[in-house]
């Protein structure tokens, strides 16, 4: 399993770094989870197999606010500049990327 991190600092595009872990580790990538913007836009995550956004906020008591579904109305409220272009980036992530698959994950 590989994690990025920090991806409230700036950094390279997700989409480049996947690109490169499988080319300099020559391992398929199935993202499970995908970032919400990067550095000072970076806002939270979405798991793809929950299909959950989990939002990072200065104002929940817990530090992060949780919204099911990709096309919850809350979340294009929440996200209304960013939520178009989001979806577009993970619709191109979706279709460049390979399936998470359990069982070959775990027989490494």
């Amino acid at each position: 399993m590989t994690f990025i991190n920090k991806m409230d600092r700036e950094t390279r595009d997700p989409i480049e770094l996947l690109d490169e872990i499988e080319e300099v580790l020559n391992i398929q990538c199935a993202p499970v989870t995908w970032p919400i913007g990067s550095g000072k836009r970076f806002k939270g995550v979405y798991h793809l197999r929950e299909d959950k956004v989990v939002l990072y906020s200065s104002e929940a008591s817990d530090g992060f606010q949780v919204i099911d579904g990709l096309d919850n109305p809350v979340l294009a409220d929440l996200l209304a500049d960013e939520i178009d272009e989001f979806r577009e980036e993970l619709e191109l992530v979706k279709g460049a990327s390979h399936d998470f698959d359990q069982d070959l994950y775990i027989k490494g």
